[in-house]
């Protein structure tokens, strides 16, 4: 699925200029970013140093294995699908230094009703592993991505979404791709009670046409 990204850019060029009148206006538009349904903290993001780094890396195509979730996307639910898709991948050997946990958003709010919102717990596979009665397997496209790295808490992730687009993305040389964006976790060892996330935050790009 496209992620569908011409609303989300609108917003964010709305608010480029910190007027924090406009700011209360755009705030719930701004919340449905990366499929998040609930409010945020705009005043929150704004008051953060805006010199994020950020790398534009080129990442291989990744074969997952995941378990799906469903609408508006919920940090609770996110966690179950987690903890559920190590259940499976522990035993089986799946979990180890060469296997990337991985959080990956298919499609916009702006342009799919919430009941259908996509939101895949995932883990790197072999391509020996087929899916099977408790998990699903896909192929995420790699290309060109907006990596930045950093340890936040767990409930604040969008928030840390909106400041890769608002602070990065509207400065840089680079527009939105519609592939899949996603972050990559490194301390789900902590599952089901982690309360910073240790993740790079990968937004997908290409170059802005000229």
């Amino acid at each position: 699925a496209e992620y569908g990204w011409d609303s989300t850019l609108k917003q964010m060029e709305k608010i480029k200029g910190r007027d924090m009148d406009k700011l209360q206006l755009d705030e719930k538009a701004l919340a449905t970013f990366n499929t998040l349904q609930r409010q945020i903290s705009l005043e929150r993001i704004l008051a953060r140093p805006s010199n994020m780094q950020v790398t534009v890396k080129k990442h291989p195509p990744y074969r997952v294995a995941y378990i799906r979730s469903w609408g508006p996307y919920d940090v609770e639910a996110g966690l179950d699908a987690f903890s559920r898709l190590l259940q499976w991948a522990g035993p089986r050997g799946l979990v180890n230094e060469k296997s990337l946990l991985m959080g990956v958003v298919s499609n916009s709010p702006d342009v799919t009703p919430a009941e259908k919102l996509i939101y895949d717990a995932c883990i790197t596979v072999p391509g020996s592993i087929e899916a099977d009665r408790w998990v699903n397997i896909q192929m995420i496209p790699g290309g060109d991505f907006a990596v930045h790295h950093s340890e936040i808490e767990i409930h604040r992730q969008e928030e840390e979404w909106t400041r890769l687009v608002l602070d990065w993305l509207t400065q840089s040389e680079y527009q939105p791709d519609d592939r899949p964006l996603y972050a990559i976790y490194y301390n789900t060892e902590a599952l089901p009670d982690i309360i910073n996330v240790i993740a790079d935050f990968c937004l997908p790009v290409k170059p802005l046409m000229r």
